[in-house]
């Protein structure tokens, strides 16, 4: 339950209608929106983490033993995937930083989409990095439930996402779509 709550307070938040209206009430300050709703993000998720590992329980599932490699090298691979798009993000954008030096901290700011490196690959390299991470480690009953919470969450919220990036860029980004796949690099 408490996974649902952070997934739902996160969408809600970013949700364009909310948006409008904090820009509305908040003025100038909107600017600082996109370091405020990080904190929140953050602030939230790791409380939710820090109640998912205090509730705990026995370990259900452990990938340690003759599978311990497949979770090392989904964990390195992560890393990857983790690092290989930096240069291709605005993290002033992002992160919300942006804001505090007076330019806006809107979340579309970037004017384009990646389409080199790793985004050659797939388009969401982070999401499938985040796949990796809440799947390649040991789980008790509540980090099975935390991670088949956060992965629908993922897949739901990128379906979204990519409903929003077609109305931005339109043909360009379908083309994109049926070029690259969204996860896992089969096309």
């Amino acid at each position: 339950m408490v996974w649902i709550a952070w997934g739902a307070l996160h969408s809600v938040l970013i949700t364009p209608a909310v948006r409008r209206c904090l820009a509305l009430r908040l003025g100038p300050r909107d600017r600082f929106y996109r370091i405020g709703f990080n904190a929140v993000a953050v602030g939230t998720f790791v409380l939710a983490y820090a109640y998912t590992r205090w509730v705990g329980g026995p370990t259900v599932f452990d990938w340690w033993g003759a599978a311990g490699p497949v979770s090392a090298v989904a964990l390195a691979l992560a890393a990857v995937l983790l690092v290989a798009p930096l240069s291709d993000y605005d993290l002033g954008v992002f992160l919300g930083t942006r804001g505090l030096r007076g330019s806006s901290s809107g979340l579309t700011e970037s004017g384009g989409f990646a389409r080199r490196g790793i985004h050659a690959l797939v388009r969401h390299p982070w999401y499938t990095a985040t796949f990796l991470i809440l799947w390649a480690g040991n789980h008790t009953a509540a980090g099975l439930v935390m991670s088949t919470v956060l992965s629908l969450y993922l897949v739901v919220g990128t379906l979204f996402e990519e409903r929003k990036l077609v109305r931005e860029f339109g043909e360009v980004y379908r083309n994109y779509q049926r070029e690259v796949s969204m996860f896992v690099p089969v096309k």
